[in-house]
C-alpha cells in the first residue's frame, strides 16, 4: 500500500499526504477535509491536493487498500508518535 501511495504521490509530484487528503475529497461525498497541518511548510505541502485529480483507476486501487476501524486503529496505536 505505502509503495503504491508513493508511487502516486511522484506521478503528481505531491507528498503522500496530498494524496491522501484528494482521495477523501474526491471519494466522501461532500467531504471537509482536514489536513492536520502543524506548520506552514506541511500547509503548503497539503494544498498542492487542489493541482491535481485522481484518475479512476487511481480511486479503485486505494479503494482496494480498505480496512476495518479496528485495524486502522491498532496500526495508528503502535506509531511512534502516540
Amino acid at each position: 500500500m505505502y509503495d503504491i501511495l508513493e508511487q502516486i504521490s511522484k506521478n503528481y509530484n505531491v507528498g503522500v499526504d496530498a494524496i491522501s487528503l484528494k482521495y477523501c475529497e474526491q471519494t466522501i461525498t461532500n467531504a471537509i477535509v482536514l489536513s492536520g497541518a502543524s506548520n506552514t511548510n506541511q500547509l503548503k505541502e497539503n494544498l498542492k491536493l487542489n493541482d491535481f485529480l485522481l484518475s479512476d483507476d487511481e480511486i479503485e486501487t486505494l479503494n482496494s487498500f480498505k480496512i476495518s476501524t479496528d485495524a486502522y486503529w491498532a496500526e495508528r496505536k503502535k506509531l511512534a508518535w502516540n
